[in-house]
């Protein structure tokens, strides 16, 4: 027999939003806390099939994503899921999973 362990907390002390929506040029993504300490937050954002197409880690907000993927790609248009794991020094947790969409930047020169 094996025996595992969970320990489970209170609900998630931190929010994690995008202040663009829908995403043209970039996501500026912001936290909404009451931890003391400025939590680590690894922001993943992933695509339809839950591939992480773009992670960081930072505890400076807000952050700002110029819609590149890991490789240094432009993200196509599409819709996304993002979320956030976090640590302070006495907190740690998960955020809620939320979308973002993202367009195509509008193209002056040709008026599409």
């Amino acid at each position: 027999t094996e025996s595992i362990l969970f320990e489970v907390g209170n609900d998630s002390q931190l929010s994690l939003t995008v202040d663009q929506e829908p995403a043209v040029e970039e996501a500026t993504f912001d936290i909404t806390t009451n931890i003391a300490t400025a939590p680590e937050v690894a922001i993943k954002v992933v695509d339809a099939v839950g591939n992480i197409i773009w992670n960081t880690t930072t505890s400076n907000f807000p952050y700002t994503w110029n819609l590149t993927d890991n490789n240094g790609n432009r993200v196509p248009a599409g819709i996304y899921k993002y979320y956030g794991t976090y640590k302070s020094d006495n907190a740690y947790g998960g955020t809620e999973i939320k979308h973002l969409i993202v367009i195509d930047p509008y193209n002056k020169s040709t008026g599409i």
